[in-house]
């Protein structure tokens, strides 16, 4: 509501300074910003009702590709069944607008980060997040992360046509992924 608020105002008021308008237009970013950000949607979590649902939605549009890292965070770890979907849409849309953003954080050293980035590289079907992918599952990652790993490739399908490295992956994936690992016709000994 303040951010449409503001931008309403700075629309109408023709005598506002440019540097106050440029400090004005950066609020969107100072809200983005992971410590702004964390706080806000802890407080969130933790309120006993939250605001209209269509004033968050509109809150959580206007956050930048430095959010993405908290909105993963938040929405892994998020036992508010009112919020979780808003920040699921919010995160959606910052990783479908912000691939190269997205691709970085399958990295992420938090492990719910990585897990997130990593489901919606897949859901996204990103072919720009393959190499990172793969490189998870070549390069010892926890077995959580392999997992989710193999969950995002299957998105892509191209587990299906990559012979050498099914026969690879196969022994690092879970049991539930292995029948996506290998054409039908073959078979692979555990």
């Amino acid at each position: 509501f303040l951010l449409r608020e503001i931008e309403g105002t700075m629309q109408r008021a023709r005598e506002l300074k440019p540097a106050d308008r440029e400090r004005l237009g950066r609020l969107s970013e100072r809200l983005s910003h992971p410590d702004s950000l964390a706080q806000m949607l802890q407080a969130l979590e933790e309120a006993s009702a939250l605001p209209p649902t269509d004033e968050l939605a509109q809150l959580f549009a206007e956050l930048k590709p430095s959010a993405l890292v908290v909105l993963l965070e938040f929405t892994d770890r998020t036992v508010n069944v009112a919020l979780k979907p808003l920040l699921e849409v919010a995160a959606d849309r910052l990783a479908q607008s912000n691939t190269a953003e997205l691709v970085k954080l399958i990295k992420a050293p938090k492990a719910s980060v990585a897990r997130q980035a990593i489901r919606r590289a897949g859901s996204m079907k990103a072919a720009a997040a393959v190499p990172a992918l793969g490189e998870l599952l070549t390069g010892g990652a926890e077995r959580d992360i392999r997992a989710a790993t193999v969950a995002a490739l299957d998105h892509h399908d191209l587990l299906r046509h990559r012979r050498a490295s099914a026969r690879q992956l196969y022994h690092v994936a879970q049991p539930q992924h292995r029948q996506h690992l290998v054409p039908e016709h073959e078979h692979i000994a555990p």
